[in-house]
């Protein structure tokens, strides 16, 4: 139904649009997973012309995280508006309906994430009824309210079996909407991170090497405190992301598979390896639900045939 470089294009005339969930990205999750390499500094994609820049050199990964993002704000506001029940495997009439209740912007990001969510059950509708969902976009309508993007979390999008779905009964719709998003990052999250931590390791390592050569010439190097405190920084980064794949690639009952997938001396090819593992994965997730729906649906048909 739609692709990326559409996605971006739509991006393109909504600066504004680009600043406020880059923020929310920001806040929720990481500023790591804005900075691909060639990224503009954070102060500029701070301003509608540097958000436009970002959009225009974004890798694919970058923007499927920004749309997912918007997704799970998307499905945050549902929830609030009394649709939390609806969430976790809509039927065609019930998507649409609740794409109605949001303002144009939030309801065409979420059309967006589900399109790029395969994983995801009502990604099926963008298949098979892509043009119920692009009617069901109001064409004018409020903007979305700004405080929406100044959240410090979003709630899960429409995630399946693979999250549990909504809050605990009895909860009122603000704090459902604060509930913390999926702690299993999903690849395009962790390729972004790894290739945020390998430009920071670039950089670092230039500073090394700068460091021992003043050393060796028998020069006293200067900002060796800043350089031990990038060099923590760093260390620290390492071991957060290490703990992402092991949540991301759980270890085997039969113990097969390490507890530590990307260990201390591991390095970017093993990372860049577990990542695709991963898409892989999703890939048969989605390949294997839309085959159960297929079967589900033929053995209905023949019932009704009998």
């Amino acid at each position: 139904m739609h692709s990326v470089s559409g996605f971006r294009q739509w991006l393109l005339g909504r600066p504004q649009l680009v600043v406020r969930m880059m923020r929310h990205l920001e806040k929720a999750h990481s500023p790591v997973l804005l900075n691909y390499p060639g990224a503009p500094a954070p102060a500029a994609r701070r301003r509608p012309p540097g958000a436009r820049l970002w959009i225009s050199r974004a890798p694919e990964e970058a923007l499927h995280v920004l749309c997912l993002c918007g997704l799970s704000v998307g499905c945050s506001q549902l929830v609030e508006l009394g649709q939390g029940d609806f969430l976790e495997d809509p039927d065609l009439d019930q998507l649409v309906r609740m794409l109605e209740m949001l303002p144009p912007e939030l309801a065409q990001l979420v059309v967006y994430g589900l399109t790029f969510a395969t994983h995801l059950p009502a990604h099926r509708f963008t298949e098979s009824h892509g043009e119920e969902l692009r009617r069901a976009v109001a064409v004018k309508g409020e903007p979305v309210a700004a405080d929406v993007w100044e959240r410090p979390s979003c709630t899960p999008a429409i995630w399946g079996e693979e999250t549990e779905a909504g809050a605990a009964a009895g909860e009122d719709a603000d704090s459902t909407a604060r509930a913390q998003a999926p702690s299993v990052p999903a690849p395009d999250i962790l390729s972004l991170r790894t290739t945020g931590l390998r430009e920071g390791a670039a950089e670092l390592a230039h500073r090394l090497e700068a460091f021992t050569a003043a050393i060796r010439d028998g020069r006293q190097p200067a900002g060796h405190e800043a350089l031990l405190g990038a060099v923590t920084s760093w260390m620290r980064e390492r071991q957060f992301l290490a703990e992402a794949f092991a949540e991301a690639v759980p270890a085997a009952a039969d113990g097969a598979e390490p507890s530590d997938p990307w260990g201390p001396d591991l390095g970017w090819v093993e990372a860049a390896a577990l990542t695709e593992r991963l898409r892989e994965k999703e890939r048969e997730r989605g390949a294997d639900r839309r085959g159960d729906r297929r079967g589900d649906a033929g053995a209905r048909r023949g019932g009704g045939v009998a």
